[in-house]
Order: structure tokens, then sequence, then C-alpha cells
């Protein structure tokens, strides 16, 4: 039996398939292959809550910093926040969106981008945590009050995430859990080989912290989830 937790091209995934007995992708979605199992984090769902949730916080003027790789979560994650947008009657071709690569360093110089290009933007979604932290670093520097003038979500729900100040509003991925789920199904897959194609998408769950949000007379909580 073979967990595999990085991305390969579909016929490298092919080989590996043919030749084992039970073979399952842990967060990378593949093209249907015969007896392949394939757990992954729900990537429209959890892009669209995040940008939603930027929506009803009262954010008018959005903006993404994403990651512009031919991977599934990176695709996915930018197409979730643009379906959002487009919901709310705004043109994508307006809207703008600035590349990170997935570090702290790299948010920041997006949200300089970002705020010189559209200096009435109130609201982000980062792809990840790491560029969010990087962002709203920026945005301070620049004047910004989080999240009275800006808002702003990443995704992963890393432990940075609970510690940094402003607390930040993220998607949560449980990749223990997700890894839990793949080697039950992994063993009982080599117990009983399955022939078919299967592929399990989990929900991440939003949680709200002071990036978005302000209680009156009281702080944000560290660590309130909504479904």
């Amino acid at each position: 039996g073979l967990i595999v937790a990085t991305k390969l091209e579909q016929e490298e995934m092919s080989q590996l398939v043919i030749h084992g007995r039970a073979t399952v992708s842990l967060f990378i979605e593949y093209a249907p292959l015969n007896g392949l199992y394939c757990l992954t984090n729900d990537e429209l769902t959890g892009g669209g809550k995040a940008t939603r949730h930027l929506v009803e916080a009262g954010c008018r003027n959005l903006a993404a910093i994403m990651v512009m790789q031919q991977v599934s979560f990176a695709e996915q994650r930018m197409q979730a926040f643009l379906e959002v947008v487009s919901e709310q009657g705004d043109s994508i071709d307006e809207v703008p969106v600035e590349s990170g690569r997935w570090t702290v360093s790299s948010g920041y110089v997006a949200m300089q981008r970002l705020l010189e290009r559209k200096p009435e933007i109130d609201g982000v979604f980062a792809a990840n945590d790491l560029m969010a932290i990087g962002a709203i670093g920026a945005a301070l520097e620049a004047g910004r009050k989080i999240p009275e003038d800006l808002k702003v979500v990443g995704y992963d729900d890393i432990e940075l995430a609970r510690l940094f100040r402003p607390g930040l509003t993220t998607m949560r991925v449980d990749r223990e859990a997700m890894g839990r789920r793949a080697m039950r199904e992994l063993l009982r897959r080599v117990e009983r080989p399955d022939p078919e194609f299967q592929i399990e998408k989990v929900d991440p769950r939003l949680m709200v912290r002071e990036s978005t949000r302000v209680i009156s007379g009281k702080s944000a909580s560290n660590d309130n989830p909504k479904e």
C-alpha cells in the first residue's frame, strides 16, 4: 500500500496504481484511475467560504493574493474567489489580483502592489496564511487599520495564524484528521482491493478571528469556527 502526498504527473501516478495493490493520494486530485482513491480538501468550497465571509463582513472592494501555479488547489482557490466576485455583479477583469509565492515576504510585496493599484480595497483573500500575514504587515505599515479599514482572510490555519496579532481569520484544513482517514482507507483497500476510482472531498472550516471582525466592548474571540 502507498500514500502519495506530493504532486506527480498523471502518468507517474498511473504507473504507481498499476503496479501497486492499494494507492491513496492525499491532498492532490488526479484524473480518474481505476483503483486510485483521492482524499482532498474541498478547495472550491473553502475558497468560496473565505470570499463570501469578506462580503458578509461588509467588504465591497475585494482583492486577492494568489499563487499562479498549475496545481489543482491553487487554481481552485483562485476559481472560487472569482466565482464569488462574479456573484456580486463585479467584473472579474476589474478586481485586482496579485501573485505571491506562498511566503510572508511575497504576501507583503503583493499587498503593497494592491494598495498602489487600488487604494480603496477593503477586503483581501490570500491563498495561504503566510501570504496573508505578510499582507497584514504591509497594510499596517501603510497606515491601514485591521479590520476597521481592511479585512484579510488566509487559508490553512497554521499555528502562526492563531498566535499572530491581529489573529488571522482563515480556512482550517485538518491535515491530521485527513492523514488518519487516508491511512484507514489504505489499510481497508490492502485487505479488500477496490478496482473503482474514488474521490472524497473534506470541507474546510472558517475560523473567524480579529483580522475580519471587531466585537464592540471586547476583543474578538481568538478561535471561533463557522461551518
